[in-house]
């Protein structure tokens, strides 16, 4: 993926797993329309709090993940996407390891709530 759409991309994928879980235990659970707004909220608020520790990463792979508005070549411009698009895959891994685990237990939670087990 080239550009800065890889990285808005990347930031919407807690609306894509929400919405691929509760299509899949649309069956299974009571109200899948609730149970996607609970996913995506708490998805979302996953990643938000992995982008407000990110600048505080001890071990920074990618640099500061900034581009100061100064006249760089396109090359240049180039490689601060780069940059810019490997940290957001990095957020993207590590918000996804810890909202997999969470939406398997609140999955789990509206399953036992509606009986569908």
């Amino acid at each position: 993926m080239d550009g800065i759409l890889s990285s808005f991309l990347l930031a919407l994928l807690p609306l894509l797993w929400a919405a691929v879980l509760s299509v899949y235990f649309k069956q299974k659970i009571s109200s899948p329309f609730l149970f996607f707004t609970a996913a995506a909220l708490s998805s979302f608020g996953i990643q938000a709090i992995v982008s407000a520790f990110w600048p505080f990463w001890p071990f920074w792979p990618f640099g500061s993940g900034y581009i100061l508005e100064t006249a760089i070549t396109a090359a240049e411009f180039e490689k601060a996407v780069e940059t810019l698009n490997r940290a957001e895959l990095m957020k993207a891994a590590i918000t996804f390891a810890i909202t997999a685990p969470f939406l398997g237990w609140l999955t789990a939670g509206f399953r036992s709530a509606s009986g569908k087990i």
